[in-house]
């Protein structure tokens, strides 16, 4: 949740092996625009889904299509503040971001498919 306690928009994948096969789902190979507004991934155990966690209105028509399943309907926004508890879920907050691709032939800012690093950081 964020620092008031909102839940944030998702796109969920299904058949996620582990907590580290989530975190790659998540970030690699997708739009900058997701990117920019992703706060971290929740990863579920017993039923092996991964859910990627972004600040309200991030997720469209256009954007989300690679998912299995999405949430919209969340106010989250900015850093995760906390977890809720629930049993074989696990939370991982990101903690920073760097472009590492494409040696400046596009702007961060257009819809191109680009390769960032990021840093994550599990159980809030």
């Amino acid at each position: 949740v964020d620092g008031k306690n909102r839940y944030y928009e998702y796109g969920e994948y299904k058949k996620i092996k582990n907590f580290s096969k989530c975190a790659d789902a998540c970030v690699k190979n997708v739009w900058p625009s997701l990117l920019k507004s992703f706060r971290g991934y929740d990863f579920d155990c017993s039923n092996k889904r991964c859910r990627c966690l972004y600040d309200r209105g991030t997720l469209t028509d256009r954007n989300s299509k690679r998912f299995d399943k999405t949430s919209r309907n969340k106010d989250g926004n900015g850093s995760i503040r906390d977890a809720k508890k629930k049993s074989d879920m696990y939370c991982a907050k990101l903690e920073s971001t760097k472009f590492v691709g494409m040696r400046g032939e596009f702007d961060v800012d257009e819809d191109v498919e680009t390769e960032f690093t990021r840093a994550l950081r599990g159980g809030i």
